[in-house]
C-alpha cells in the first residue's frame, strides 16, 4: 500500500487520512493541493495512454467492466482510430521495425 494502515484495521479513516497523511505528504513535498482521488484518474489515465489492455486496468481499478471504463476515460478512446492508422502507417514506413535499415527518401 501506498500509505500504511496506521489505525491496523483494514479500513483507511478519511477523518484520519486526510489530515494526518495526505496534507501532511502534499506539505512535505511542496506540492500543490490536489484531491487524492485525482491520482486515481492520473494512474488509469496513464495506464491506458501507454498502451496497457483496457481489461487489466478495469480490473486494476476495481470497475466492473471495460464499459465502466470507457465512461470514466471517454476521452482517451476519443481518436483511437486515427491513431491505430498512424501507427500501422509507421510501421509500414521502411525501416521502421530495423534502426539499421534506412528509410528510402522520396
Amino acid at each position: 500500500m501506498l500509505f500504511p494502515n496506521v489505525t491496523r484495521s483494514g479500513y483507511l479513516y478519511a477523518s484520519y487520512f486526510y489530515p494526518k497523511i495526505w496534507m501532511a505528504a502534499l506539505t512535505k513535498g511542496e506540492v500543490p493541493y490536489c484531491k487524492p482521488h485525482a491520482h486515481r484518474h492520473y494512474h488509469g489515465s496513464r495506464m491506458l495512454y501507454a498502451g496497457v489492455p483496457e481489461n487489466d486496468v478495469a480490473d486494476w481499478m476495481g470497475h466492473s467492466s471495460t464499459d465502466v471504463l470507457r465512461q470514466h476515460y471517454h476521452y482517451i478512446f476519443e481518436g483511437a482510430e486515427q491513431r491505430g492508422r498512424a501507427a500501422i502507417a509507421t510501421m509500414l514506413t521502411p525501416g521502421a521495425d530495423d534502426p539499421t535499415e534506412q528509410a528510402e527518401v522520396a
